[in-house]
Parts: C-alpha cells; structure tokens; sequence
C-alpha cells in the first residue's frame, strides 16, 4: 500500500464558494472549483483560478437522488460520465457507490461512506467520509472536515493510493460530488 497523501482544501465565500485544494509540497492551488450554493452544479478548474482549464464536474440530479460527475480529456476532447448511485436515500448514512475505471483498465466497485475514525475532537460529523474498495473493504481515500465558521470550510483529502493523475482526479470529483449533496440535502455548509 502506498504512503497516504494528503491535500489542504480551503473554501470561502457567500453565495458561490471558491474551493481550491493544494498539494502540501508547492503552495499554489492544484485545483480551484467554483461551487454555487444554491444548485448542484460544480465545476472544477486546473490551477489557482476559475479561469483555468475545465477539468471536470459534478452535478446532483435531484435533491435525494443519485449525483454524477465528469472527467475532462483535453488530449481527446471527450468526457467521461460516472454515476453514482445513492444506496442511502432514507437515511443520513450518506453511501455512494459508482464504478470508475483503474488505470489498469479493470472496473472498481467504490463507495463513499462516513466515518467517525478522524482525528481530533469533532468525529461526529456528517461530512466526514471515507472511500472504500467494496471487494477488500480498503480505504482508498478519506476527507475529514474541519468547519472554520460557516462561510468559511477547511479539510483535509487523503488519498490512499498512488496510481496516476487521472485516477486521483475521478476520487476527488467524487468527493466534491458527494460534499456537494450534503450541502444541499441536509442544508449544511460544508462547502
């Protein structure tokens, strides 16, 4: 198993949030989404600005419902939809399961799922969620929320395995889909 990486992501603002997430090593944003607080949509942008290149997106369908979000190829000018199905439509359980394709080719059943196993005195909070491999039930990712005050979130995204850029792309679209959910559903600030 690879050594865990984690990245900062900050957010702020009132009626569109602008979160922007950083590699610890370099201190310029790797990606900045622009996040409004009022429909599911979120884009997400390479760099330190919204002006950067459109990497990708997440959208949430219907309040409840299932969400999805897009992976851009600039190298082929095409997208990639993933789905994600909400396994938890009664509950605050906040399971979502979607099958994005491995560097390797191979399809990977992933679900996000909250968790209490977080540092610090806070574990009980809806926006922290761990990614699951379902067939070995490893951890492949973890985001661990850290509210500053409500116009203004931090966190911190771990990623679990080291495969390619693609790869760590498809996790934290997925994760910002999920957030996005939450936000919205649960009518919480935690992006």
């Amino acid at each position: 198993m690879a050594a865990v990486r984690e990245f900062k992501l900050t957010s702020s603002g009132l009626k569109h949030n602008i979160i922007q997430l950083y590699d610890p090593v370099f201190s310029e944003p790797i990606y900045t989404c622009d996040v409004p607080k009022f429909n599911g949509m979120a884009t997400l942008h390479q760099g330190a600005s919204k002006n950067g290149d459109i990497v990708g997106a997440c959208r949430n369908t219907k309040l409840g419902g299932d969400v999805k979000f897009i992976v851009y190829h600039p190298s082929t000018t095409g997208v990639s939809w993933i789905d994600m199905k909400n396994e938890s439509r009664l509950t605050k359980a906040n399971h979502f399961t979607f099958e994005p394709e491995s560097p390797s080719g191979e399809l990977r059943r992933l679900q996000w799922r909250g968790t209490h196993d977080v540092p610090g005195p806070s574990r009980i909070d809806i926006a922290h969620l761990k990614l699951v491999d379902t067939a070995t039930n490893e951890v492949v990712a973890r985001y661990i929320h850290k509210p500053i005050c409500w116009w203004v979130m931090e966190g911190t995204f771990e990623m679990h395995e080291d495969l390619d850029a693609e790869w760590d792309l498809k996790v934290f679209l997925s994760c910002l889909a999920v957030l996005k959910y939450i936000s919205l559903v649960w009518s919480c600030n935690v992006l």
